[in-house]
Formats: structure tokens, C-alpha cells, sequence
């Protein structure tokens, strides 16, 4: 891959766990909309310990949209982690990025919207983090079954409260952050489920980085293996943990 010198190499990840069937629909629309970008993007595809059979499945499909965009990879540590395990443990294989970000395999964030996430955060230079929002505006168009938009509005009403984060989505699945800023503070993230989100930006924030939110499109998928009710319990102890550590100074610059 050929970086210019005002171009900053961009490493995006996605995560899956027996997500082939999913990432099948979405890849190739994520792969062509990289490969119409301007911009230096790495596409890692990261597997969460699946297993063989699924490992062999995502190779495959790895394999199928390089045809596309041809700068892909694939990686796994072989074994479950959790999300916020698998991308930072993606992230941290690609020492040399300078951007560092993630997209879910669902499509529900689609690929023009990352596009664009990627060239705010090009053109905002380091110290910044750019978050996708699921924030209603004249631009955007947010499609949520009414439970599922109920169940977004209360977990992000609770994690910015116990986090005390200034952003109001959280937990959408895109970002893109500089990978300086993660360097700095991938020492002091613990928790690897769901809500490594608000850790990562709770340190984030603490280490001055500017988190800038940017409406996108949003969609809800089916054919997930996540169910809210399942997750509320674990996810909250999640952020219990982040907001005592907060307070002991755990975050904070050494």
C-alpha cells in the first residue's frame, strides 16, 4: 500500500463470531466502498475464536472480497476473547498505523458512512477519536425496532451517566481513533465484552483526546447472537467496574 505523505495509514478491523453469514451480505459492499476511497485502508477482518469450521469460513470470505479491495487481511489469536478483546488485539498487531478503527460485521453502519468517518478523522489529525452516532439530524436516517431503540436510549442514558461521557452513542459499532492516542492507554483497558466502548473512550478522554461524534445512517440487522436481556446484566457490571476504576485514577495519564 502506497501512503502519501499527508495520508495517514488507517487499520479498520472487524470482529466476528460466527458472523460469516452476516459478513457475506455486508463485505462486499464495505470492500467496494474501500476500494472508491481515496484513503490508505488496511480491512482486518478479526476472528474471535469461532472455531476451525468458522475460521475456514471467514478465511474464505477474506479471500472473496480481496478481489475487491485488495488491502485485507485476516486474524485470529485462536481464541474467544470477547469484541473488545479481538480489536484491540487486532489493533495492537498493526504497530504502525496511524489510525486505528473498528465497524461491526452486521452492516447496520454502512460502508459510505465509515468512508466518511475515516475522512473526518484524516482531516482532523491527531488527538482525536471520530464516533459514529445513532443521533437523529435532517441528514441521517436512524431505522431501530421500537424495543431495540428503547434499550439503546437506556443503556446509553446509564453509560453516560456512570461514565460521565459527554457523547449521547456510546456504544455505536464504528469508530475511528488515533492510533497514538490507543497506544497511550491500551495498558490501562480491561474489560474485552461489549463495553470496552465506554472504557476505551473514558480513557481516551482522560489522555486529552477529543472524542467528535458523527451521525451516520443506521440500520438495524437481524441474524445476531446478542440478546439485550442477556447482555443488560454483564454489561452493567461492566460499567460499574470502568466508573470505579475512574475514580482511583486508573485512566489517568502515568
Amino acid at each position: 500500500m502506497k501512503v502519501s505523505a499527508t495520508q495517514r495509514h488507517i487499520v479498520l478491523v472487524t470482529p466476528v463470531y460466527h458472523d460469516t453469514e452476516r459478513l457475506s451480505v455486508f463485505g462486499p459492499s464495505l470492500a467496494q466502498a474501500l476500494k472508491d476511497s481515496p484513503l490508505p485502508v488496511l480491512w482486518v477482518v478479526a476472528d474471535d475464536g469461532s472455531g476451525d469450521e468458522e475460521s475456514r469460513r471467514v478465511q474464505e470470505l477474506v479471500e472473496k472480497f480481496r478481489k475487491i479491495h485488495p488491502e485485507m487481511e485476516f486474524f485470529e489469536k485462536g481464541e474467544h476473547l470477547g469484541k473488545g478483546g479481538t480489536v484491540r488485539s487486532a489493533w495492537a498487531a498493526y504497530p504502525d498505523a496511524d489510525w486505528l478503527g473498528f465497524i461491526d460485521a452486521d452492516g447496520s453502519v454502512d460502508g459510505a458512512s465509515i468512508v466518511n468517518l475515516m475522512q473526518k478523522a484524516h482531516d482532523a489529525g491527531p488527538g482525536h477519536a471520530i464516533l459514529a452516532s445513532r443521533k437523529w439530524d435532517r441528514e441521517t436516517i436512524v431505522v431501530q425496532k421500537p424495543l431495540r431503540k428503547l434499550t439503546h436510549r437506556i443503556f446509553a442514558a446509564i453509560a453516560r451517566n456512570l461514565l460521565k461521557l459527554p457523547v449521547h452513542d456510546p456504544q455505536c459499532g464504528a469508530k475511528i481513533i488515533d492510533a497514538a492516542a490507543f497506544r497511550d492507554v491500551a495498558p490501562q483497558l480491561m474489560e474485552n465484552g461489549f463495553a470496552f466502548d465506554g472504557e476505551l473512550l473514558v480513557a481516551l478522554r482522560r489522555h486529552a483526546v477529543e472524542l467528535i461524534e458523527v451521525p451516520v445512517n443506521w440500520e438495524e440487522k437481524g441474524g445476531g447472537s446478542v440478546r439485550a436481556v442477556a447482555v443488560a446484566g454483564p454489561m452493567l457490571a461492566s460499567l460499574l467496574r470502568i466508573r470505579k476504576r475512574t475514580h482511583s485514577g486508573h485512566y489517568d495519564p502515568k
